[in-house]
């Protein structure tokens, strides 16, 4: 599933493509949830990529500035991410995620201030690898990794 070209005019991210990259995102957290791939909350996902870190595909980190204790968290998972080598992306909207993340959990109260998708035993889907497309090509451009936006 290749989603839009990354970079528009005059190297401005595409709105398209960041609207695509959000649907991927969203279909990548189903699906992880689906195969038992789904990691949630800060405890359980510092203890995975503190135990294993090669098996983690996406770390998904929804930013709420009204939660310091939770920034705090996510700072020292970002840089853990990033000496790691492990694929990061932010959003903006804290809400969407945490309503996401407990609608699949069943209606649990589910910690979803980080969210780890762990790689699939049989390989990447066609939207994993659009996903780690999307990163690379971000990575590789002189523009900051934008915040992803979750649809409706």
């Amino acid at each position: 599933m290749p989603l839009p070209e990354t970079m528009g005019p005059e190297n401005e991210i595409d709105p398209r493509c960041l609207k695509a990259v959000g649907l991927t995102l969203l279909k990548c957290i189903k699906q992880a949830h689906r195969k038992g791939h789904l990691i949630c909350g800060m405890t359980a996902c510092a203890e995975l990529l503190q135990k294993d870190p090669e098996t983690v595909m996406l770390c998904v980190l929804p930013e709420d500035s009204c939660n310091v204790a939770a920034n705090i968290h996510q700072m020292l998972i970002e840089a853990f991410c990033r000496e790691n080598f492990i694929p990061m992306m932010k959003t903006s909207e804290p809400q969407k995620m945490n309503s996401l993340i407990n609608q699949l959990k069943g209606g649990n109260e589910i910690d979803a201030t980080c969210i780890l998708l762990q790689n699939a035993k049989l390989g990447p889907s066609k939207q994993d690898e659009a996903l780690c497309q999307f990163y690379n090509d971000m990575m590789a451009s002189p523009q900051p990794m934008p915040y992803l936006t979750l649809p409706d």
